[in-house]
């Protein structure tokens, strides 16, 4: 696994096309991740520290895990 060319796409995804939801940017990483045949399962979480909820609060995240048929 090329770790370094993974990160690459994984930060053109996160500064490409923008989103609403942190569920649909996780959803997008994980299937970037299984782009790769060796990968068979993902486990993936996005934080979103700055979320505009108009409440106090440390940090949003959202987990998803995506597993090869």
């Amino acid at each position: 696994m090329d770790y370094a060319d993974l990160a690459h796409r994984l930060v053109a995804i996160v500064g490409g096309e923008p989103v609403q939801l942190i569920e649909t940017l996780a959803d997008r990483l994980a299937n970037c991740c299984l782009e790769d045949s060796r990968v068979q399962r993902v486990e993936l979480t996005v934080h979103k520290p700055d979320a505009p909820i108009g409440l106090d609060f440390d940090d949003v995240e959202v987990t998803v895990m995506r597993e090869r048929a």
